[in-house]
């Protein structure tokens, strides 16, 4: 007898449609049979359908807490104001020298 098994795995995606599908024997070398099959065969076969498991989900409200961590970023004038002041400054006591 031959007992000749095979495996046969659908892949699908979380919504059912088939993705991929696998099919295995235990012989990995293929060759000519050198007997006949005989009535005494016996197939084998075995399926089955593979599905992904659901991941774990973040938790959003500790994303949201860490960014109100803090003052929020100051602007550009509110950085700079006195620089500005003071190149104001040394621009009216410098100009109009004519």
């Amino acid at each position: 007898m031959s007992n000749f098994l095979e495996a046969l795995t659908l892949h699908v995606d979380i919504y059912g449609n088939l993705v991929a599908l696998d099919y295995k024997t235990p012989f990995h070398i293929c060759g000519r049979p050198k007997k006949k099959v005989s009535q005494g065969t016996s197939v084998r076969s075995k399926g089955r359908i593979s599905a992904p498991l659901e991941g774990k989900k973040p938790d959003l409200t500790k994303l949201v807490l860490a960014e109100n961590k803090g003052p929020p970023p100051k602007t550009f004038f509110q950085k700079y104001w006195m620089y500005m002041l003071i190149a104001g400054l040394v621009f009216l006591t410098t100009s109009g020298g004519g």
